[in-house]
């Protein structure tokens, strides 16, 4: 189907704008700054998580990690077995 100026089947408004997703939307939460500490409250989320990891649980350790260093590349072990006789069920 070719453009012809006059068409009345075009869109002329365009694409409707998206809603924003929810990403977007804990982003935007996360900059906000509390008043009584002059933090936003992302780098609250990260004291605590910090805090948390330093008394020993382990999802908070694993969760800096992650995203300092990367998760490990997974790899995938194949294993196969010869059969020197066939067992009969």
């Amino acid at each position: 189907m070719t453009f012809k100026p006059g068409d009345p089947n075009i869109n002329r408004s365009g694409r409707p704008p998206k809603d924003l997703a929810i990403a977007d939307l804990l982003r935007a939460e996360s900059l906000e700054i509390d008043p009584d500490t002059g933090k936003t409250k992302r780098e609250a989320l990260v004291k605590l998580i910090y805090d948390k990891a330093l008394k020993g649980e382990r999802w908070a350790c694993e969760f800096i990690a992650d995203r300092t260093e990367g998760k490990p590349i997974q790899t995938t072990i194949t294993q196969e077995r010869e059969l020197d006789e066939v067992v009969e069920i």
